[in-house]
């Protein structure tokens, strides 16, 4: 119940209490259902082939191939193999991991 009184537009300000806060739009379950916005976050995803530094042992380098949650990525590394990581397991690829002393 809070959350939909917390993204229900008020008719005096033409904003939610939680864009007033944030200064963004929440997103619910329902957006996802909306024709125009399941699109555009179809595109998104597809769109997302973004290089990440993947950990493994080491770290290697691989592509974010889809979202499957928003914590957790479907990832191919450059020998080709596709598996799962959660998005602690992902840098992005212009930062370098940190060593350990």
């Amino acid at each position: 119940m809070l959350l939909t009184q917390h993204v229900t537009r008020a008719a005096a300000t033409g904003t939610s209490p939680a864009e007033l806060r944030t200064g963004c739009r929440l997103r619910t379950c329902l957006d996802t259902v909306h024709p125009d916005l399941a699109e555009e976050m179809k595109q998104k995803q597809g769109a997302n082939r973004v290089p990440v530094a993947l950990r493994r042992p080491k770290w290697v380098p691989a592509i974010i191939v889809e979202v499957s949650v928003p914590i957790s990525y479907k990832v191919i590394t450059n020998d080709g193999v596709q598996m799962k990581r959660y998005v602690d397991q992902l840098l992005p690829w212009h930062v370098s991991p940190r060593k350990k002393v």
